[in-house]
């Protein structure tokens, strides 16, 4: 079972969040601005996500990304080797 675990990246509490991870549910959903500003923080919460999910099937939900800059592309990419890696 994929455990809860969401990350909002914003400025402040004012203003509405750039992008957001949702690891409680299948698929995993990921939304808003997936760029450098913010990639470790989703690199490390999408990793240990599919970490959780051991031995089930990860689906990642893409739809509402609003902005991808090379390094959110990359991220992607490498996602998908790193689920191929933990797969059982």
């Amino acid at each position: 079972m994929i455990q809860l675990s969401t990350f909002n990246c914003g400025k402040g509490d004012d203003e509405l969040s750039h992008s957001s991870i949702t690891t409680h549910q299948s698929p995993i959903v990921l939304a808003g601005d997936v760029v450098l500003e913010h990639i470790s923080e989703i690199q490390r919460t999408l990793e240990q996500a599919i970490r959780d999910a051991e031995g089930t099937e990860v689906a990642l939900e893409c739809s509402g990304i609003g902005a991808l800059d090379s390094a959110g592309a990359a991220l992607l990419d490498a996602l998908k080797e790193f689920a191929q890696a933990h797969a059982k």
